[in-house]
């Protein structure tokens, strides 16, 4: 099962966004999740960290709700400054 959630992402400036793609699928290792994708990203603030609106494509074998991804993900890495999961869904 696939599922598209959208996600906000504040990261430092010379941290590529694959880093946070690699960190997320290291920390699910083991989980109901067994892929994440951060897709169709865009800048939305450039200042001292760069913030990121975009997509994430999940792929699991069961429905994931938003309270499942932030107890996954609550402890971010030094390079992380938020880490937010929004509540609109899309279904593909």
């Amino acid at each position: 099962m696939k599922q598209i959630r959208l996600i906000v992402v504040e990261i430092e400036k010379n941290i590529r966004i694959s880093v946070v793609e690699h960190w997320m699928n290291k920390k699910i290792v083991g989980s109901t999740i067994q892929h994440i994708h951060i897709q169709n990203l865009d800048l939305i603030y450039y200042g001292t960290l760069n913030t990121y609106l975009g997509e994430i494509t999940i792929s699991s074998g069961t429905p994931v709700s938003i309270y499942d991804l932030k107890s996954v993900f609550e402890s971010h890495p030094y390079f992380i400054h938020q880490l937010q999961f929004k509540n609109r869904e899309l279904q593909g």
